[in-house]
């Protein structure tokens, strides 16, 4: 009994001391819109370990956004094997526009059937692009929020990840510009000051 009881602490000591797995971080883009604007979203990945295939969730308000194309990034295209990114042309990028908001389902994965293959890394704190989302902005406010995330390593085993990340798409503060005859009103009270002024010192 007190042999069990000591192989019992042991193996809670080393549970203890085990360094946890390092979850992966998905970044995701703001951005400030002109009305009518085509505006690129990227979403990225930073502190990965041997990253294989991944597939998201991303959610937008249809009045305020229209989706126009998924673009594969750099990330999983850098490794030595091609990659099979879904499309949204071919909808194998799913866009759902059953309900509200839309949902687009995005993915890719690395395609090497070899013995032993092999998926991407980066080191902690470096960072990589998993994907491009092309968008339309039709005015308002709208959160980018990137949900239901799962990553799978070249051993088919998921991948800790922060989970859900969420950004927004705003309209950008224009800041007005003069008319011509705001600035010839703007240019005639200026000379008059002047005038007043030179009028005080020839008094003085």
């Amino acid at each position: 009994m007190r042999l069990r009881s000591m192989v019992i602490a042991g193996v809670v000591a080393m549970s203890l001391l085990a360094t946890p797995a390092r979850a992966a971080v998905i970044t995701l883009d703001s951005y400030a819109a002109l009305p009518n604007e085509q505006f690129t979203i990227d979403v990225g990945i930073t502190d990965v370990d041997d990253l294989f295939a991944f597939v998201f969730n991303l959610s937008f308000q249809p009045d305020v956004l229209e989706l126009l194309d998924v673009i594969e990034g750099t990330f999983l295209s850098s490794g030595p094997s091609p990659t099979s990114p879904c499309s949204l042309q071919d909808q194998s990028c799913f866009l759902d526009t059953s309900a509200v908001p839309y949902v687009v389902t995005v993915g890719n994965v690395i395609v090497d059937l070899s013995d032993d293959p092999a998926g991407v890394s980066t080191a902690p704190g470096a960072s990589g692009l998993l994907v491009t989302l092309a968008f339309r902005y039709l005015g308002g406010t709208t959160p980018l929020e990137v949900s239901t995330i799962t990553l799978v390593n070249s051993d088919f085993t998921e991948l800790p990840v922060n989970d859900p990340v969420i950004g927004q798409v705003t309209p950008a503060t224009l800041t007005p510009i003069p008319e011509p005859s705001t600035l010839a009103l703007l240019g005639i009270g200026l000379a008059g000051v002047a005038r007043t002024a030179r009028k005080r010192v020839r008094k003085a």
